[in-house]
């Protein structure tokens, strides 16, 4: 698991895994190249309810609904 908070990772997961929207926390499940599943908060608080994004066959990430 990776926790990614800083301005500049942020930035990062946005180009390489092309999530949208903005937050202040992500979680990164797996390998933080391929991770199996991408939390972001909207919040700097582990009590908020994150947006949760799953990986495509193909290895984008999309928004999974009713998590």
């Amino acid at each position: 698991m990776t926790i990614i908070q800083s301005k500049e990772d942020r930035e990062w997961l946005k180009d390489v895994h092309g999530v949208k929207g903005r937050f202040a926390v992500a979680v990164l499940y797996g390998n933080e190249d391929r991770p199996t599943k991408i939390e972001l908060y909207a919040k700097d608080d582990y009590r908020t309810t994150p947006r949760v994004f799953v990986p495509d066959e193909d290895g984008s990430f999309h928004e999974e609904v009713g998590a």
